[in-house]
């Protein structure tokens, strides 16, 4: 697993929790992923390679949290997965979470929280993944609690490949 720390000037977070040193992977999106094993999530790839939709491309700037890439069966760091969380509702936070498929093809999942906004918005995209669903797509989950607990999500948009 890599993971690379938050630059200057953007969001840490605070010490692991036990809910985030049980993750055995991010929470992909339900609708995008469906059937595949989160445990099985893994990710490689350059981030130019993507294309993205506008409405991902234009979202606005928040501190970021950092990048995480996972192998196979790793987890999410405590204070990674704890970052869009630990104290940062007035300036939102960011997390990037690269993850496999069990073929290797890279997922990229953005967990957003926005400043002063309960809960999380989540952004997954698969336009790599060329055995499965692939495209992204956008869900808000206003009862996220953490990276496991998203309560209900609402899907506001699904792009193209």
């Amino acid at each position: 697993m890599v993971v690379e720390p938050p630059a200057a000037g953007t969001v840490g977070g605070g010490g692991p929790s036990a809910a985030a040193d049980r993750l055995s992977s991010v929470r992909p999106l339900r609708v995008l992923v469906a059937g595949l094993s989160p445990a099985l999530l893994v990710g490689c790839g350059d981030v130019t390679e993507r294309s993205e939709p506008a409405w991902f491309t234009d979202r606005p700037p928040l501190p970021a949290c950092g990048e995480v890439v996972l192998d196979q069966g790793e987890l999410v760091p405590g204070a990674a997965a704890e970052c869009p969380f630990a104290g940062n509702a007035a300036s939102g936070a960011e997390l990037m979470v690269r993850s496999p498929t069990t073929e290797r093809d890279p997922i990229y999942t953005y967990y957003r929280r926005l400043p002063r906004v309960v809960g999380l918005d989540v952004t997954s995209g698969a336009t790599h993944d060329e055995n499965g669903v692939d495209g992204w797509q956008w869900e808000t989950c206003p009862d996220a609690t953490s990276l496991i607990d998203v309560g209900e999500c609402t899907t506001r948009a699904v792009g193209p490949r």
